[in-house]
């Protein structure tokens, strides 16, 4: 087998692992709204990272209320997911937001393809329940630059979900490769 060929077969084969990532536990773009006052607020785009190894999650994002940060656990076994949403105070709605701490508790429903439970908060001001619902919305896209050698070459992981403009892409990409070589130039000076 020759070097193209490997890679090549390599290639497929990180093709083949992303198609059949079913996990519900999925870094990348998130989408939530929740349901309060009456009415539905949201939705909301988000990032969140899942850690495998340790069962973790943690995101960033913002809503009508204001910058939040997640962190949270969740479970294979039990299709659940608990997150702690901390608001950033003096971010957004200035009445809404209290740098408080809201608590989500998540189970997958299968069949909407979708988390969904409930959101919780009490502060000396507020305390309230109701529903929340969380779905995936497309995975994150990243640049690894080679860095092991003295080529000007580089690959991208990860992987869109969602239909982005084809110009868009070769933008990034366009601008990574000229980043890279005005790097390249300067380290071989």
């Amino acid at each position: 087998m020759n070097d193209t060929t490997k890679s090549c077969n390599e290639e497929k084969s990180d093709i083949t692992i992303l198609k059949s990532d079913t996990s519900m536990f999925k870094s990348g773009y998130w989408k939530s709204q929740y349901f309060q006052y009456g009415k539905w607020h949201g939705p909301c785009r988000f990032s969140l990272t899942f850690e495998n190894s340790s069962t973790t999650v943690k995101g960033t994002g913002s809503d009508d209320i204001g910058k939040f940060t997640i962190n949270g656990v969740y479970s294979h076994e039990t299709s659940r997911l608990g997150l702690s949403k901390k608001y950033q105070l003096g971010t957004g709605n200035k009445t809404q937001n209290l740098g408080h701490t809201v608590t989500i508790q998540l189970t997958w429903n299968k069949s909407s393809n979708q988390f969904e439970g409930k959101w919780y908060v009490r502060t000396n001001k507020y305390h309230g329940n109701d529903k929340f619902q969380l779905k995936f919305d497309g995975r994150h896209l990243s640049a690894n630059l080679n860095s092991d050698d003295k080529s000007l070459g580089f690959t991208i992981s990860g992987g869109i979900d969602k239909p982005v403009h084809k110009h868009f892409t070769s933008i990034v990409i366009s601008h990574i490769y000229e980043n890279t070589v005005a790097d390249r130039i300067e380290q071989l000076k």
